[in-house]
């Protein structure tokens, strides 16, 4: 930070304390001006997922190719295995002090939606798989000898380090990284008080978005700030990639971003142009003032598709029509937040395919034009300086 003197490690200026349904949370122990560095830390481990940069990588991605098994496809595999030979390969002292210092999703711990999570049900598959495969595979240990150790582990404690890795791992210079103390900062949609952020040394800085008075709980962004994310986005993306379901203030009030077209028709047959929201169990025009449950509004969504060609009825319930709906709205929703680089054109047809399907309003069009708008920009600052 420009201006100020950054500690190598900044740890004690904070305590950490149980907060019930939360696990363990930081806390301020004095008071940090907006720009100050809360908490600074170098990473315990560090794991490159890239398999052109680093040979383990590589072995564990042909060692699940090789297996042949659904349990190899799962979403977490990858980063799951790879995690277990590094973790294997640590000093026993470090080991300890994961296990015994860093959170764990348990069924019965009081953290919302862990159980409710794909992701909890998924580790569970694949400790049991790895488990039985490198013991009945002595080929597999051959190819991947960094997994000898899980011979001596039973699946449910490797189950407990998969969930370990997926809730407290950080993005850190395009790789995933461990901070022993870092990990136990909380996090916030609306209230974040810090912004993580990494230095040019390597050093990961938490810093004050605000004023932060003393016993004030430090409080982050998982999310890092996506765009336009709706209550239902944001609960998801939490419960896929953090195994809670998110209680803070801004997911326990109104869900004002997810809109979608009113499909109701005044007297003359002319169509509603108000966006409606969901509230309290029913989606509600904000134009007409118009209500349906749930299930109505969206197989009426779906059905809005079926007229713009963009999907097919074909017999299907009330309910299949929902369902199928969601689909659609999570396949775009998915493409919103994508990496992949895409021409300003291609951009603006994918926006005015999601304004189409989802609503000029709905956050994933809204992300799109966003990011048409940015990479204007960005290509006219480079054509012009």
């Amino acid at each position: 930070m420009e201006g100020s003197h950054v500690k190598e490690e900044q740890l004690e200026l904070v305590d950490v304390i149980h907060v019930e349904g939360m696990g363990n949370g930081v806390f301020a122990r004095k008071h940090f001006s907006e720009g100050d560095v809360v908490m600074s830390e170098r990473p315990s481990v560090v794991l490159e997922l890239s398999y052109a940069k680093d040979e383990l990588a590589k072995k564990v991605n042909n060692f699940l190719r090789r297996s042949a098994c659904e349990e190899a496809k799962l979403s977490c595999a990858f980063q799951w295995t790879l995690w277990l030979c590094h973790f294997f390969q640590l000093p026993e002292a470090l080991r300890n002090r994961i296990e015994t210092e860093v959170y764990s999703p348990r069924e019965d711990d009081g953290v919302a939606g862990v159980i409710q999570s794909e992701t909890f049900s998924d580790a569970d598959k694949f400790s049991h798989f790895l488990s039985d495969f490198c013991s009945s595979s002595f080929t597999a240990l051959m190819d991947l000898p960094e997994l000898e150790a899980v011979l001596d582990v039973d699946a449910a404690r490797l189950k407990r380090l998969m969930l370990l890795y997926i809730c407290n791992f950080h993005q850190y210079q395009g790789k995933a990284a461990l901070f022993l103390k870092c990990c136990k900062l909380n996090h916030s949609c609306r209230d974040a008080n810090t912004k993580y952020v990494v230095d040019c040394s390597g050093l990961a800085l938490h810093v004050a978005l605000r004023d932060i008075s003393p016993g004030e709980q430090i409080l982050t962004d998982y999310l890092q700030g996506i765009p336009f994310m709706s209550t239902h986005e944001r609960r998801k993306k939490l419960l896929e990639t953090k195994l809670f379901t998110c209680m803070c203030s801004a997911c326990l009030s109104e869900d004002d971003l997810r809109l979608l077209p009113c499909t109701s028709r005044g007297d003359e047959g002319e169509a509603c142009q108000g966006s409606c929201s969901c509230r309290d169990g029913r989606w509600m025009c904000k134009e007409c003032g118009r209500e349906e449950e749930v299930e109505t509004f969206l197989s009426q969504q779906f059905l809005r598709l079926c007229g713009l060609g963009l999907a097919e009825a074909s017999n299907k319930s009330r309910a299949e029509m929902a369902e199928e709906f969601l689909k659609v709205e999570e396949r775009m929703v998915k493409e919103s937040y994508s990496k992949i680089f895409w021409s300003v054109e291609e951009m603006g047809k994918k926006h005015a395919h999601f304004s189409s399907a989802l609503g000029r309003q709905h956050p994933a069009a809204r992300r799109m034009e966003w990011n048409v708008e940015r990479t204007m920009a960005e290509t006219s600052v480079t054509v012009g300086g």
